[in-house]
């Protein structure tokens, strides 16, 4: 019917408004909370639609020639009708909501329903806080965007301090190490991961919240540590630090790259011309890598495109050909908009080279970082 009378303002505006609604997805991606503006067009439209014919259907009666169809009495038991109809479906979808809505959709962790708020804080650490003085707990916030807001909306600010959002590993440098009276929120794939890791001697599981399915959610730990919990992180920490190689076609040529360990084993997205993929150092901070070409490649600039850190170092050695003596450029930067591209000229020379170390350090976090990089070049 608006297209039928797109020459009406009104039923131009409606058309517009309902092209317009997607608009955010479309600049981003399908999401729920993007196209939700689109009920309002939809539901002008309906309603004019609605109207439109419950109008012909008082006609269509009206022409019977009976007298109770042309009597008001009727119109009025159209719209009852209707009133009633609409306003039962409502109570239906309503019930339907309240009591299926929790089992329609069951992702329910980060890139889902992201569900648990009041379930963990509400309904399990408040009460556990109040009942035990010398509870501490800590939540794992891996299984929301936004995780630290549920405490400030959910939990007084008395006993604030006796939570924290993180994971068993951010707690595994204190001195002393925490002990029973310290409980871990974790999710199902974080707890899999602790009960394999040979640092932890004892998981004790207290109780778990389930998600609406059945499945279980969290888990509420107790966690006890190897006796030798040194030694291993120490053996980690070693295995960490050692390079790792790789070979690629890059450039025109095969490349062998000796490396820092990466949180994605695959280096590609670092050399692959796209600012949008990255790699991360698994835990290296700074992150290294050793280029060797088969063929000696013009060295005039490095270009590269980092994630955002607020005071970063970048050190390039560019070995001439025949020379194990290197050309060292080193600049520190800072102040950068996110995810910047800077550009560290090689005004000394060598014009080519076959053999290049990078090395990136971030200043604003420690050793154990995870330094991200989106592209790098050498020009």
């Amino acid at each position: 019917m608006a297209f039928w009378r797109w020459r009406s303002p009104a039923q131009r505006l409606l058309l517009l408004s309902a092209l317009a609604a997607p608009a955010g997805a479309a600049l981003a991606e399908i999401g729920i909370t993007r196209i939700l503006v689109f009920v309002v067009p939809a539901s002008l439209l309906t309603t004019l639609g609605l109207d439109w014919a419950l109008a012909w259907l008082e006609q269509l009666a009206s022409r019977t020639q009976r007298r109770f169809f042309t009597q008001p009495a009727f119109g009025n038991l159209v719209s009852v009708v209707t009133l009633g109809l609409l306003v039962s479906f409502n109570i239906y979808m309503l019930r339907e909501a309240l009591v299926n809505g929790p089992t329609w959709y069951q992702d329910y962790g980060l890139y889902g329903m992201q569900y648990g708020a009041k379930q963990v804080y509400q309904e399990t650490v408040i009460p556990a806080l109040e009942q035990d003085p010398n509870a501490y707990y800590v939540v794992t916030p891996s299984w929301a965007n936004g995780a630290e807001q549920f405490v400030g909306f959910f939990v007084p600010p008395e006993l604030r301090p006796r939570l924290m959002l993180g994971q068993v590993y951010n707690l595994l440098d204190r001195q002393p190490l925490p002990d029973l009276n310290t409980y871990y929120i974790v999710s199902p794939e974080e707890f899999d991961k602790l009960a394999t890791d040979p640092k932890f001697k004892r998981i004790i599981v207290r109780s778990v919240i389930p998600y609406p399915d059945g499945q279980i959610g969290f888990y509420i730990l107790n966690i006890e540590f190897a006796d030798n919990l040194a030694e291993i992180m120490a053996a980690e920490d070693a295995e960490l630090r050692k390079p790792v190689e790789s070979d690629l076609l890059w450039l025109g040529q095969q490349v062998h790259i000796v490396h820092s360990r990466l949180g994605d084993p695959l280096i590609q997205p670092m050399l692959d011309g796209d600012p949008d993929s990255l790699i991360k150092g698994e835990q290296a901070n700074p992150i290294e890598f050793e280029f060797f070409f088969e063929k000696p490649i013009p060295t005039n600039q490095l270009e590269m495109t980092t994630g955002s850190m607020s005071n970063f170092q970048v050190t390039v050695q560019i070995y001439p050909l025949g020379s194990e003596t290197p050309i060292e450029y080193q600049e520190t930067f800072s102040g950068l908009p996110n995810d910047p591209t800077i550009v560290l000229p090689f005004v000394n020379g060598p014009s080519e080279s076959d053999h290049i170390r990078l090395t990136v350090r971030d200043y604003g976090q420690d050793e154990t970082a995870q330094v991200h990089l989106r592209e790098v070049n050498f020009k």
